[in-house]
């Protein structure tokens, strides 16, 4: 019986690709393609990587008629932040859903790129410095401007290149909380312009300058203590319902859902990565990365690439331990379908990365 074995390539971000080949004994060999570390791109990588973004900003969608291939995205991700019964959020349907939005987002660039292997890069936030080789002029730009509504005036997502979509939330609170305490603390203007991409660095309610304030925060938040939960996830397995019936106007209500989630997110890997570590640093950075649109902002992906890194790295240490069953979860559970997406997409077929998305993380 002939068995499917998967290799990988270290080859570099606009080249790697997926091939096929004999394998004898093996069967057919499949070549991973590799996300690397965005630090280590070159020059002309990173413009690999900028001009496919704008690229798909002008390439008719492969996924809806009617948008472009880059803004389907944040129409995606806006259609299942707005409902509470979506599993992309705030549930252990998180990690599973994001992996698939990841890898239909690297379809899309091979395809408009014209490179079967291009990969997204992932920015490893736990780095101290790593923010400083990515927000600069010549990449994704840095802090918005706050004489002119927080707009983003540097770097090649700037105002006047890179224009927002139809699906635009300017109202940054769905990602509020900068402490991982899943108590609002963003500040920022009330509503963001449409006029072009937004970030206000912020921390506990006060305008920064800098995202040095990341590397200060993950001193709390070693990789060693992602990799020590033993299971995924433990309940409330669904914790946009729950949370949506919390008054956060009332102190009691307030406190009881902290201890709550303090008593939860103890023994749950995915609670610990997507409250203590992913919320805080769209809160950060602020702008539209603290909205519904937050992939508006190029950062999203290398922020979501690194999510599912750490999940790739519990995974290779834990498998699937304590992934809710379908009796414990009908809306996350083994066997839920993944929302907003058209073909029926399990949580559970995306538990092999290699398998799913055709990739393999550097290092």
């Amino acid at each position: 019986m002939q068995r499917r074995r998967f290799l990988f390539t270290g080859l570099t971000l606009a080249t790697a690709s997926l091939v096929g080949c004999g394998g004898g004994d093996d069967g057919d060999a499949v070549v991973l393609a590799t996300r690397r570390d965005v630090t280590g791109l070159s020059a002309s990588e990173r413009q690999a990587f900028i001009d496919t973004l704008h690229g798909m900003k002008q390439t008719p969608s492969a996924y809806r008629a009617g948008t472009n291939a880059y803004d389907y995205f944040v129409s995606a991700h806006v259609e299942a932040f707005e409902s509470h019964m979506s599993n992309a959020h705030r549930g252990a349907g998180f990690l599973p859903w994001h992996r698939e939005f990841l890898m239909r987002f690297e379809r899309e660039m091979r395809r408009v790129s014209g490179d079967p292997g291009m990969c997204l890069p992932y920015w490893d936030w736990q780095r101290p410095g790593s923010y400083q080789s990515i927000f600069t002029d010549d990449f994704l730009g840095g802090n918005g401007d706050p004489s002119d509504l927080y707009l983003v005036k540097t770097g090649a997502f700037r105002e006047g290149v890179w224009a927002m979509g139809g699906d635009f939330d300017d109202t940054p609170d769905e990602f509020p909380d900068t402490d991982g305490d899943d108590v609002p603390d963003i500040v920022g203007p009330d509503r963001l312009s449409h006029r072009g991409l937004t970030r206000c660095y912020n921390f506990l309610g006060q305008y920064r300058d800098s995202l040095e304030i990341i590397d200060h925060y993950m001193d709390r938040y070693p990789l060693g203590r992602v990799l020590n939960y033993p299971n995924y996830d433990a309940g409330p397995f669904d914790e946009m319902i729950a949370r949506s019936e919390v008054d956060f106007s009332d102190p009691a209500q307030v406190a009881a859902w902290q201890q709550l989630m303090a008593d939860s997110t103890s023994i749950s890997m995915r609670k610990y990565l997507e409250v203590r570590l992913h919320n805080p640093v769209h809160g950060m950075i602020g702008g539209q990365m603290g909205t519904g649109s937050s992939p508006n902002d190029p950062a999203f992906f290398l922020h979501h690439c690194n999510v599912d890194r750490l999940w790739d790295l519990w995974q290779q240490h834990h498998g699937n331990a304590g992934y809710p069953t379908a009796q414990q979860s009908h809306m996350s559970g083994l066997g839920a379908r993944l929302g907003v997406y058209a073909e029926a997409v399990r949580v559970e077929d995306t538990f092999d990365l290699a398998a799913h998305s055709g990739v393999r993380y550097e290092g």
